[in-house]
């Protein structure tokens, strides 16, 4: 798969984003990019997940609407890290 690839087509394969130059040859290719982006994004909501715990507990004294939002962008960031874990664990991913 990678015989043949620039330097800069492997630098956009294994990068995996969608806005990429590099177009997949092949159904499997384009299942790994989706893979790999879904891993990126997945440990991006992990991080931003425990962003938003570290601001909470720090704000957990002040308004309670800020209290309600960041429940919200919780619960957003939660189900989503859920629905990646289960796509990636189906992929055969060991997350």
């Amino acid at each position: 798969m990678f015989e043949g690839m620039s330097s800069a087509e492997f630098d956009a394969w294994l990068s995996a984003l969608p806005s990429a130059t590099y177009v997949a040859g092949s159904s499997d290719e384009r299942v790994d990019r989706a893979e790999l982006q879904a891993f990126r994004e997945l440990r991006v909501l992990e991080r931003e997940l425990s962003r938003l715990e570290t601001v909470q507990r720090i704000e957990s004294t002040h308004n309670g609407e800020l209290q309600d939002g960041m429940n919200r962008r919780r619960a957003a960031a939660e189900v989503e890290i859920d629905q990646l874990r289960k796509f990636l664990t189906s992929a055969g991913w060991d997350i």
